[in-house]
């Protein structure tokens, strides 16, 4: 997030002084508009990658989380075939 900021107050406060000198020299001005160009792709670069760099870890997590679940109700059964008194492995080559 620093990075976007910088960049916004980069473009703002660096190259505001330039606008006259811009409107005097048309290759001046092309190479400004350019350079803004450039960063406001890096700009969206960023923000693209942050985002699918979010869905990914959101999908990693919900699969990590059902595999902890199906963990958990397998410890659970067992626990329960313990308690009544069943074999674990017996029961387990049953299923």
């Amino acid at each position: 997030m620093r990075f976007i900021l910088h960049v916004r107050c980069d473009a703002s406060k660096n190259h505001a002084p330039q606008m006259g000198e811009l409107s005097a020299n048309k290759e001046n001005k092309v190479l400004y508009e350019a350079r803004l160009k450039y960063l406001r792709d890096q700009l969206s670069n960023i923000r693209g990658e942050h985002r699918l760099g979010r869905e990914e870890g959101i999908k990693e997590g919900i699969k990590q989380g059902i595999e902890q679940g199906r963990d958990a109700e397998k410890r659970d059964v067992i626990q329960r075939m313990l308690k009544k008194g069943m074999d674990a492995e017996a029961e387990a080559v049953a299923e």
